[in-house]
């Protein structure tokens, strides 16, 4: 039995326990939008092929420094085609963390087979139809800028 001797002992061992957990959530969640037109279950292989994709774009992370990741996992219409993009000025370790809740929170709220995903630091999209090199202008989603702007010309 472990006894802690005071209260910053125990304090202490909080610290070490959310220093050490790969679960704190440090992204910044914004908003998401799943296509609900085509579902996966839980036990299938899209599933499978999802997790894939992202245990290979958090090792892409640990690659290289480039913030812009791709991963394709599967065949046919359980081909998974995911791609994540962080922010230029976030670090490798902030930007694989946002790649880890992103797809998480996109696993818990969407089950389909299309989904996009915006935090502050990544965006994140995974979809069963081939995505890389093609623009696609939906889902939008406009993030106003909340702080006051004193000098107006500097953006002329």
């Amino acid at each position: 039995m472990i006894s802690l001797a005071s209260p910053g002992s125990s304090l202490f061992i909080i610290c070490i326990f959310i220093i050490c957990s790969d679960s704190v959530v440090l992204s910044d969640y914004y908003n998401h939008r799943c296509d609900y037109n085509v579902n996966y279950t839980d036990n299938g292989v899209f599933k499978t092929n999802l997790d894939t994709a992202q245990a290979a774009l958090i090792e892409a992370t640990k690659a290289n420094n480039s913030g812009f990741y791709t991963a394709s996992e599967g065949e046919g219409s359980d081909k998974v085609h995911a791609l994540v993009y962080c922010r230029d000025d976030m670090q490798p370790d902030i930007c694989r963390i946002c790649v880890k809740d992103s797809m998480n929170k996109l696993k818990d709220s969407c089950q389909t087979k299309k989904a996009c995903i915006w935090y502050d630091e990544c965006v994140l999209r995974y979809s069963n139809a081939f995505i890389f090199g093609k623009v696609e202008t939906t889902p939008l989603v406009v993030r106003p800028n909340q702080l006051n702007v004193s000098d107006m010309e500097q953006f002329n």
